[in-house]
């Protein structure tokens, strides 16, 4: 694991503006689990005690660099009990989760996490979309498309607004 973490830690510096290297729990949410399963934090982290925490550009660099996807699984990135960290946004007040203009190859699933005051997804193409029992600020989701499934249920709360003008779910028959 620490030449797989070595290898993403370096590549993640190179590839953002960030120079602290990946936290114990970015790495346990974005490397493949020793069983093989699909990068997964469900495992490590239930219900109880503190949520791990992982930082927006983690995921945003996870989601748009070629080089990062090798790591992550066909299954997607699956966080359960996260606070996700946000950036600065240019376009809306506070800070956000910005995978606007992003081709995600892999579903994204978060199962009870918290996510920062925005969640932006314009133009996003992205294959599945779980949100169940996350707390989000608000979403803009203008012109996304999901190629299946977008689940916001089972105490999904949004403090804010939720916008999906000219989004398209595309849900395979």
């Amino acid at each position: 694991m620490s030449t797989e973490r070595d290898t993403l830690d370096a590549a993640f510096k190179k590839k953002t503006s960030e120079t602290d290297a990946l936290t114990d729990d970015e790495i346990l949410a974005l490397c493949p689990a020793p069983s093989g399963n699909p990068a997964n934090a469900t495992a490590a982290s239930t219900t109880s005690g503190p949520p791990k925490t992982i930082r927006a550009s983690v995921i945003r660099w996870m989601c748009s660099d070629s080089e990062a996807q090798k790591f992550i699984d066909p299954g997607g990135i699956r966080l359960t009990n996260y606070q996700i960290g946000g950036v600065p946004s240019k376009t809306h007040p506070g800070v956000a989760l910005d995978l606007c203009s992003l081709k995600i190859p892999f579903p994204l699933i978060f199962h009870r996490c918290s996510l920062p005051a925005w969640l932006l997804l314009l133009g996003t193409e992205i294959p599945f979309l779980d949100l169940d029992g996350c707390d989000v600020g608000s979403i803009a989701g203008d012109v996304l498309k999901v190629r299946g499934d977008l689940y916001m249920r089972n105490g999904f709360h949004s403090g804010g607004v939720i916008k999906f003008p000219g989004a398209a779910l595309m849900v395979p028959r």
